[in-house]
């Protein structure tokens, strides 16, 4: 299902850890809000990290600097990200920091889609580029 949760678009997603055989959520998917102002592919909340088992991959990390001005030290690794509504995998970096509360889809990922958000209708589609 995708929904616009007050007027935050958002889309039903799953992550899966492939090499350490594990799924976030276990079962079904989670919310995770579209948000165009986060260059990255997807940030997690550390439980969901931690559920993930990415942190006993090799992590990268890197510097990120928000609206604000305020900068953030994040720490990832790649998985594999499931969108429900578009039927599709994507494999990319999947990175949490502190403070981050909630499911983040970001650009890097969304450029793999034709992404419509209609406000009027409270209607998103999306479908895989090509």
């Amino acid at each position: 299902m995708s929904a616009f949760l007050d007027s935050t678009p958002s889309l039903e997603v799953s992550v899966e850890n492939v090499i350490g055989g594990r799924r976030y959520p276990e079962a079904g998917e989670t919310v995770a809000t579209i948000d165009t102002g986060y260059a990255g592919f997807l940030g997690v909340p550390a439980g969901a990290f931690d559920e993930l088992k990415l942190g006993e991959l090799e992590l990268l990390g890197r510097t990120m600097v928000f609206a604000n001005g305020a900068k953030v030290e994040s720490r990832g690794s790649y998985a594999r990200l499931r969108l429900k509504q578009a039927d599709v995998s994507l494999y990319g970096f999947v990175e949490t920091w502190d403070g981050l509360d909630e499911v983040l889809l970001g650009t890097e990922a969304l450029s793999s889609f034709r992404l419509e958000l209609d406000y009027c209708l409270r209607l998103i589609s999306i479908q895989k580029c090509g």
